[in-house]
């Protein structure tokens, strides 16, 4: 894990939302992260409901990297996350491409050394130094 790059032998996979783009997973796939792509997998065009991807992403097991720091706060997502036991990592919704991928960067290794011990489903928001906080997602009161 050293220094933050990210290494291919990591057991870790990733789902990147449609919020992120390609670019940013595509440049990771590169150097050999196991990366599903939003729009790989549904139509680009369309309209996919968050609930849908992340149970998706839940599903087998992937780690979510999407840049929307509200979905803790919907209903549905949320619920989804919850549900699905999600592992999730929200970027700032206003960073470019570059932006995206050092703050990623920057937060690599803790990003897989808490994927790998805490027990989800939990949310994190990575800022624009590359540093975690936890955003709790508390179960929907019935």
């Amino acid at each position: 894990m050293g220094d933050g790059i990210p290494t291919p032998q990591s057991s870790l996979a990733f789902f990147f939302d449609k919020s992120v783009g390609k670019a940013v997973p595509q440049a990771l796939r590169r150097v050999g992260v196991n990366v599903t792509i939003h729009d790989e997998v549904y139509d680009p065009r369309g309209k996919t409901l968050d609930q849908e991807w992340i149970r998706y992403a839940c599903e087998r097991n992937l780690i979510i990297i999407k840049c929307d720091k509200n979905i803790r706060r919907c209903p549905a997502e949320k619920a989804a996350l919850i549900a699905g036991n999600a592992r999730a990592f929200l970027l700032g919704g206003n960073a470019n491409r570059l932006e995206m991928l050092r703050h990623l960067l920057c937060a690599w290794k803790a990003i897989e050394e808490v994927s790998a011990v805490r027990t989800p489903p939990f949310v994190y928001f990575v800022d624009d130094l590359g540093k975690l906080h936890e955003r709790f997602i508390t179960p929907i009161a019935d």
